[in-house]
């Protein structure tokens, strides 16, 4: 499909029911690769990335065949994916791993059918130009949405990454101490008038005194 489009690009004749024939049995193969893969237990990490850049190939023929008549404007649907991993390189936050969306699936399918549709020549130009429009349009919205779910979603590592690193600050021995002493009153207990020198002890008054001089003597 890839020599068909590159052919009609560089101005040879190219059967244009053959060109789409192969596009429809891509994108009908495509829509069920998935679910054969899942039931015959057979999915893999690569399997899904070489399915999603076939695809990413697939729509880039089928824009650069459609912007033959519509504009070169067409290109952009194709080029998306690839100016989202080229950003990928310089911000690597974008190269998080993104939640299932099956919106994110029907605008991708949605893509392939207006484009092969285009390039078969049967839709008027008006109607060729609103609906490729709309594609564009809806890619653009899924993309913004993906790019905007994982800027928020590194926002919230770096959030908790800097909670997770700051020091523990304990509480100074002075701090408690003082703690201390405010719960106590704040004052320490003192000898009392004419002791000597022991806290908290009393004197005998001079009666006292006198008392104990009196039973010496009777004694």
């Amino acid at each position: 499909m890839a020599a068909l489009a590159a052919d009609w690009l560089t101005g040879h004749a190219v059967p244009v029911v053959v060109f789409v024939t192969l596009a429809a049995v891509a994108l009908a193969l495509d829509a069920v690769d998935g679910q054969v893969a899942r039931r015959t237990n057979s999915t893999s990490a690569l399997g899904a990335r070489f399915d999603m850049e076939v695809d990413a190939v697939l729509i880039l023929v089928l824009s650069a065949v459609v912007a033959q008549f519509l504009g070169p404007w067409v290109l952009a649907i194709g080029a998306f994916r690839y100016a989202f991993v080229a950003a990928s390189w310089a911000l690597p936050w974008l190269r998080a791993a993104l939640p299932h969306r099956m919106s994110r699936k029907t605008v991708a399918a949605i893509q392939g059918v207006v484009l092969a549709a285009a390039s078969s020549g049967i839709l008027p130009y008006p109607m060729a130009m609103a609906v490729v429009g709309t594609a564009l349009a809806l890619l653009i919205w899924s993309f913004s949405r993906d790019v905007a779910w994982l800027w928020r979603a590194h926002e919230i590592q770096r959030f908790v990454a800097a909670a997770v690193a700051l020091p523990y600050a304990p509480e100074s021995a002075s701090g408690t101490g003082g703690t201390l002493r405010a719960a106590s009153g704040g004052t320490r207990s003192s000898p009392a008038r004419g002791g000597r020198g022991r806290p908290g002890v009393r004197s005998p008054g001079p009666a006292a005194r006198r008392s104990a001089r009196g039973s010496r003597r009777r004694s």
